[in-house]
């Protein structure tokens, strides 16, 4: 599966409506690439980058719902279970930043890097509902990507990811659980688990 698809079907509880950007990090060679426009930046390590995001139907999304949310999942490496940042992230909207849960008193990041000794649980994603206004919404993102460190607990480093902004809608558990059983009913039906399961307890 495409980064780009993992970003999207990440998790289950907030499915995406809207795609409203997303972007290529590499920091072998420090370059951001835009995927809907196909624009290649090169960037200096700690720069980040900066892009605008239309606010005006916020809060019609708001009242529907809807959140808008950034995700990050890695580009290399054999981990694509889930999301996945960089070494070090700080994010500001409209010039406010957004902080993460710290992991200690000094915090100044959304992403703080791991701790010695621990694997990092890596946010699931940033909501920037609350921060976006109507009209254009200027966004900067500051990655720092670990190129030097050769392996860490979880190992080796990941140098690429695909960061996106995405418009989601929460679906509440019970919704879920309701898909997941007909799913897996319709599993059973289809290679006979359902009349086996059936014919062992009449049998008993």
């Amino acid at each position: 599966m495409c980064p780009g698809c993992r970003c999207r079907h990440l998790d289950p509880f907030t499915p995406i409506a809207l795609t409203m950007g997303s972007w290529y990090v590499n920091a072998t060679n420090l370059d951001v690439i835009d995927v809907f426009n196909r624009e290649m930046n090169r960037k200096e390590q700690g720069r980040g980058f900066t892009f605008d995001l239309d606010g005006t139907p916020v809060e019609k999304w708001k009242s529907k719902g809807l959140r808008v949310h950034l995700r990050s999942v890695r580009c290399d490496g054999a981990d694509f279970s889930g999301p996945y940042w960089p070494e070090t992230l700080r994010l500001f909207v409209n010039g406010m930043e957004k902080l993460g849960t710290p992991s200690h008193s000094t915090s100044t990041n959304a992403v703080e890097p791991p701790q010695m000794g621990h694997v990092r649980k890596e946010p699931g994603f940033f909501d920037l509902t609350e921060l976006l206004r109507g009209g254009q919404n200027r966004v900067q993102i500051l990655p720092r990507i670990n190129i030097k460190q050769k392996k860490e607990e979880d190992g080796i480093p990941p140098k690429h990811f695909l960061i996106g902004v995405y418009v989601c809608k929460q679906v509440p558990w019970e919704e879920l659980r309701v898909k997941t059983l007909i799913s897996m009913h319709s599993a059973c039906e289809n290679n006979g688990a359902d009349s086996r399961i059936k014919a062992f307890f009449e049998a008993q």
